[in-house]
Formats: C-alpha cells, sequence, structure tokens
C-alpha cells in the first residue's frame, strides 16, 4: 500500500476510533456496548476484514450452509462491537472492587500466583482478551502476556496506554 494512503488510513481510523471511545465512555457500559454492536455489524460488513472472515471461515467450515456462515460473521462483529465499547469502560473494568472480574481462591490459583513458581497461562482469544489480564493483575503485578498488537501505529499506542494502566505488562509476539 502506498505509504501516503497508509498514513491518511491509519489517521482516519485512529480519529474513528478515539471518537468512539469518547462517545462510549458518556454512556453506560449496557449500553455503550449496544451502541457498539450497533455500529459494527452495520460497518462491519463493509470492510475489508469481513471479506477476510467470510474467506477464512469458507476454508476452515466447507461443510457449514451459507446460513451459518452468515450468522457467524454477525456473531464476530457483535463481540467485536462488545469489545469496543469496553475499552472505553476498562479502568471501571479492571477495578479491584469489580466483582464480576475475579480469580476464584483455590489451590490452582494459589499455586500459579506464588511468586516462587514460574508459570504460563494460556489464554482463548475469545470476548475481550483484555479480561485475562485485568483479573490476573489482581492478584499479581508479576505477570506479563504477549499480545498481537493492532497494525495501525496509533490505535497501538492508545491500546497501549490502556493496557499499561489497567491491564498485565504486554509484549509484543
Amino acid at each position: 500500500m502506498n505509504l501516503f494512503i497508509q498514513i491518511i488510513k491509519y489517521s482516519l481510523e485512529s480519529i474513528f476510533f478515539i471518537i468512539f471511545l469518547l462517545i462510549f465512555k458518556i454512556f453506560s457500559l449496557e449500553l455503550a456496548r449496544k451502541i457498539g454492536i450497533f455500529i459494527s455489524v452495520f460497518l462491519g460488513k463493509y470492510t475489508n476484514a469481513n471479506k477476510v472472515i467470510k474467506k477464512n471461515l469458507i476454508i476452515a467450515f466447507p461443510n457449514e450452509t451459507d446460513e451459518w456462515h452468515v450468522k457467524t460473521i454477525k456473531e464476530i462483529w457483535i463481540n467485536f462491537g462488545k469489545i469496543i465499547a469496553e475499552y472505553a469502560h476498562i479502568k471501571k473494568l479492571s477495578n479491584k472492587n469489580n466483582k464480576k472480574i475475579y480469580i476464584p481462591d483455590n489451590m490452582h490459583s494459589r499455586n500459579f500466583f506464588n511468586e516462587e513458581n514460574k508459570n504460563i497461562l494460556v489464554s482463548a482469544h475469545s470476548s475481550n482478551w483484555e479480561i485475562p489480564g485485568i483479573a490476573c493483575r489482581t492478584k499479581s503485578n508479576n505477570i506479563s502476556g504477549i499480545v498481537r498488537e493492532p497494525n495501525n501505529p496509533f490505535i497501538k499506542l492508545v491500546l497501549s496506554r490502556i493496557r499499561r494502566e489497567n491491564s498485565v505488562k504486554c509484549y509484543e509476539k
């Protein structure tokens, strides 16, 4: 892609991302999620990412029906809309008094968070991928994550700051 076009594209994406974060912050978490879902479902189908999702679903699930692919793509955009909206409320989600995000106190968690042990936590990339890091930070500041950063360097800066303030220390893969 032409460097000039890429700079314009990344700049516009970043402006929209920041505007949406500011809008989502105005509303409650629940309403922000609904707005995020509406926006991502409506706009997602017009993106290049939608074409990639569809192509990959057909490759991965060739025996599924077109209706299944359409439904799955919509669910992907619903999930994405929720996640983007939640970034505006990440400070509230990461609050140690938040009773919705926690690590149960049991022998497994005590063993994992024992400072003498070296462990690897593998997390699924489902729903909000920031939640495992937020949950781990409630137990220890001595945990790091490996993440795939966004392609857009401006959005990467914003997300890096959000992660640094509310989640575990992250390293780019």
